[in-house]
């Protein structure tokens, strides 16, 4: 929420409030100021830099609140002498003050520094990182699993197309190889036989057709 364009109110405050407390709260949670004023109308501001305040409401005796804004509505909840943030983030962590009127003046009280709990704080920091380290190293398995896979793929192609070539040489090399997969048309050869029962002269040659095995 871009606060330095929803502050309807910006003062320069020239001194600080009396009293100083730092508040800890947990990042994604609300937390609560309670102001040290009593039956009284109270106004809240928040620092946005250095020594420049946006006003944020005021809560009424009556117990009434009026906004500066109406996107702060959703942001904090005034009741009475309590400011609650809702949600804290990052960007709330900043310093927030308290006060009432004089004199057509607000004169500050109480001045609250809210900071994030270091402990929790440092927790979630490495639940995220450990959480992105994870799932870089996810990326990288599967990063190197696919790669491993395409490798595989590359060498069995270039094993088929070198043995495909291989062959190819081969045959034309020797045309004449014989395949028994596709037999060629059958050979036969002449024997010829002569006869012992007629005479020489008038003997007729007979002949014989042999098949020759391929296979």
């Amino acid at each position: 929420m871009g606060l330095l364009w929803m502050v309807l109110l910006v003062v320069l405050v020239g001194a600080e409030a009396q009293n100083l407390t730092e508040v800890k709260g947990m990042l994604g949670k609300d937390v609560t100021l309670n102001c040290s004023i009593r039956n009284s109308e109270v106004y809240w501001y928040m620092e946005i830099h250095n020594q420049f305040k946006g006003f944020i409401g005021r809560t009424f005796a009556t117990g009434e609140t009026s906004y500066s804004s109406p996107d702060f509505e959703s942001k904090y909840l005034m009741s009475d002498n309590r400011l609650v943030i809702k949600n804290m983030t990052s960007g709330d962590r900043r310093l927030y003050f308290c006060g009432r009127k004089t004199s057509g003046d607000v004169h500050f009280l109480d001045t609250f520094r809210l900071v994030s709990d270091q402990k929790n704080h440092t927790n979630q920091t490495n639940h995220e990182n450990l959480g992105s380290l994870l799932k870089r190293e996810e990326v990288v398995f599967i990063s190197l699993s696919l790669n491993a896979i395409l490798g595989l793929i590359l060498v069995g192609l270039s094993c088929f197309l070198s043995l495909k070539r291989k062959n190819s040489k081969q045959l034309e090399e020797n045309p004449e190889t014989f395949n028994c997969e596709n037999p060629e048309p059958a050979q036969y050869e002449e024997i010829r036989f002569p006869t012992s029962r007629v005479p020489a002269a008038a003997a007729a040659e007979v002949y014989y057709k042999v098949q020759l095995p391929h296979c």
